[in-house]
């Protein structure tokens, strides 16, 4: 699909969504518009994987950029991946809450295409911590460094989602 053709069909789904009514102002949401910052792409995303993993892939895969590497896969086969991936399972909507501990860093790329970077913390509970390496019966503070572009529209997409080892001191008893 072209940049043009994204552009034509984001435009016309969100059109047509919002003469026919035919889904809830929630569900907006969950469709890329350049009026989101990264922080609420991002947010969009894990609301959607706490509400419940096939709805979070779903989510997940509208707000991916084509340079992401998972972007042409199937909802389900993006949630198996998750799962079978060991740390990436956290993803799934296993962790309790989630915060950004610094601001979004914002830059232009040699292309001229703007990128930003953003650290999530996702506080995973102990049982889900432990496939994670944490101490048994610890919870942790799972770090992810969460990089998106903007496409043609001016929409934030994510290019990639990478889980980093945990800082020291960030596990809790």
């Amino acid at each position: 699909v072209s940049d043009q053709e994204n552009k034509g069909l984001y435009e016309g789904l969100r059109d047509r969504m919002a003469v026919t009514g035919d889904v809830t102002e929630g569900a907006m949401n969950t469709l890329p518009s350049p009026k989101l910052t990264p922080q609420q792409v991002i947010s969009t995303v894990l609301r959607a994987m706490k509400v419940s993993p096939k709805r979070g892939s779903r989510v997940t895969l509208r707000f991916m950029s084509e340079a992401c590497k998972h972007a042409q896969m199937t909802p389900q086969g993006y949630e198996k991946m998750l799962r079978e991936g060991g740390q990436t399972a956290v993803l799934l909507g296993n962790f309790r809450s989630f915060a950004f501990p610094t601001p979004t860093f914002e830059q232009t790329s040699e292309e001229g295409k703007a990128i930003a970077v953003q650290e999530v913390l996702l506080f995973v509970p102990g049982f889900l911590a432990a496939h994670m390496g944490a101490s048994r019966g610890w919870d942790i503070n799972a770090r992810l460094r969460w990089q998106l572009s903007k496409d043609p529209t001016g929409c934030w997409l994510t290019d990639e989602i990478e889980i980093l080892p945990p800082r020291e001191g960030t596990e809790h008893a």
